[in-house]
């Protein structure tokens, strides 16, 4: 009788937890059946333009300070858009980014000085991942291998009322990368998940640089120098990132 007993108690364990792990398929099942996702993200959310004081003195001694910006290799924040291609394992992932601007800088009242900046980074991706799903959470790694352009151009002019002056400086660049990453999706229903990730950014840049100032001041020659670089970057990025994802 006892053995029976004892039986039946394990059968009945056997069976709650096979209805278990079967409930638990579905609902990951549920919620990772979409064969093509769609996203709509935008990274370095928590980059920063960096401003840094200048002081222009005239033909008079007097001191004229006003703020302006200056271009350096910090992250700019990126509008992406990409699609991925599932299958039981993992997906294949296609995707580029774009950011752009066209600004204008003057400075305080009653000062002689105009700064524009232009800048534009083109970049496209592509790579896989693998992820696994627990409910609503979908966790994926793998790699993306990048290619992207940077073109950055800074004219500043001072029109004062001694002389004239104006300096340019262009930039041009191409970056190519290998970056492994990790990330997590949350779904919302079974067709939208927000997600975010993190990468190891492994790059390669090259890129040539000229400036040149022109013055009317007499005492001052015009000038143009040109910069050539090359070399390897490791970072982790990017600084926030967050999408939108839909799944059909």
């Amino acid at each position: 009788m006892k053995k029976l007993t004892y039986a039946l108690i394990l059968l009945f364990f056997s069976c709650f937890l096979s209805n278990m792990i079967n409930a638990q398929d579905e609902i990951n099942k549920e919620f990772n059946t979409g064969k093509t996702e769609f996203n709509i993200a935008v990274s370095n959310i928590f980059s920063k333009a960096y401003w840094y004081p200048v002081y222009i003195v005239d033909n008079y001694g007097n001191i004229i300070y006003y703020t302006n910006y200056i271009l350096d290799n910090r992250p700019l924040p990126k509008l992406s858009i990409g699609v991925k291609f599932h299958n039981k394992k993992g997906a294949f992932r296609l995707g580029t980014s774009l950011n752009y601007r066209n600004q204008k800088v003057s400075g305080e009242d009653n000062t002689p000085e105009v700064d524009r900046v232009k800048t534009f980074l083109g970049e496209i991706y592509f790579g896989h991942e693998w992820h696994t799903t627990f409910q609503r959470i979908n966790i994926f790694y793998g790699f993306d291998v990048t290619a992207a352009y940077n073109n950055i151009y800074d004219k500043s002019e001072y029109n004062g009322q001694s002389y004239n002056s104006t300096s340019e400086y262009k930039y041009n660049g191409l970056i190519f990368g290998i970056d492994p990453l990790l990330g997590v999706n949350i779904f919302i229903t079974k067709h939208i998940s927000i997600g975010t990730e993190a990468k190891l950014l492994l790059e390669y840049s090259t890129g040539k640089s000229v400036s040149k100032e022109e013055t009317t001041n007499p005492y001052s020659n015009p000038s143009e120098s040109t910069s050539k670089f090359s070399g390897f970057d490791v970072s982790f990025g990017p600084l926030g990132f967050l999408s939108v994802n839909i799944h059909f």
